[in-house]
């Protein structure tokens, strides 16, 4: 079953947990990137190719992500950069970086390809943050099942910076 998860904001670690066993897990680590990689900047959701780094001397050199290969898409392109930002106390899915106009909303969506069959039970986020200027953040998970359909969580909201959040599923 093919099964996809998504979070519209920054983060350093994702996980996705059926019955108590984590099936996608991206960080918390130091060892992600050698230095900044870049990720494809699309506008519209595709899954025909991974937008995440090649995997390779500057990316998961060191297979400390045990999920590397992911999807991304965003609302507006990033005007500097959308990458794995290669930070100091620990590396960055998804830091997007660039001006918009004041109450422009911007979207991040990430999304890895699941082959368990698993019932899944929580999704957790780890060290969400805004890293200055954003304002409003909010989270909602995505999960496609084995037809192709949607189904999105309500929206959490509300938090503050480098917070951790559990929804369990159900």
């Amino acid at each position: 079953m093919k099964k996809t998860v998504s979070a519209m904001a920054m983060l350093i670690a994702a996980a996705m947990v059926a019955q108590g066993a984590v099936i996608v897990s991206w960080g918390p680590t130091t060892d992600a990137v050698t230095a900044n990689q870049n990720i494809a900047q699309n506008t519209t959701f595709t899954d025909a190719s991974y937008q995440s780094p090649a995997v390779g001397p500057d990316y998961n050199n060191t297979a400390a992500v045990a999920s590397p290969n992911f999807y991304a898409a965003l609302s507006h392109a990033a005007s500097t950069s959308f990458t794995v930002f290669n930070g100091a106390n620990n590396d960055l899915l998804g830091r997007w970086q660039g001006g918009v106009t004041a109450g422009t909303v911007q979207s991040i969506m990430l999304a890895w390809d699941v082959t368990s069959t698993e019932t899944l039970d929580s999704y957790t986020i780890n060290g969400i943050g805004s890293f200055g200027g954003m304002t409003d953040r909010a989270l909602r998970w995505l999960v496609q099942d084995s037809a192709g359909d949607w189904y999105a969580s309500n929206e959490i909201n509300g938090f503050g910076e480098n917070v951790d959040i559990t929804s369990n599923v159900g």
